[in-house]
């Protein structure tokens, strides 16, 4: 079920037009439903990064779903502290 979820999430994401970004998800925790909110949340941080905003890595946590969204530039090298060998390898799924 969880799996399912998550599928449907990426494929929720990949429909969003985030100009010059590729957005990647870590997963913490993974809730009952899809959020509702998660495109509104993702908007409003690529509006911010749009205006100025110098961080790349967001974390959403609302219904039971705990992930990590990271924005990688896609016309230039990622920041060493972006890089994706930086990311956590032991990730744990609630159930």
């Amino acid at each position: 079920m969880k799996t399912v979820l998550i599928d449907a999430l990426h494929a929720l994401v990949a429909q969003q037009q985030f100009n010059g970004y590729f957005v990647a998800a870590t997963y913490r925790a993974v809730g009952n439903d899809l959020p509702g909110d998660i495109l509104q949340f993702l908007e409003d941080k690529y509006r911010q990064i749009e205006q100025g905003a110098t961080g790349r890595r967001f974390v959403y946590r609302a219904d039971g779903w705990y992930i990590f969204f990271t924005f990688y530039p896609t016309d230039k090298v990622v920041d060493e502290k972006y890089a994706m060998k930086n990311m956590p390898l032991n990730l744990r799924f609630t159930t």
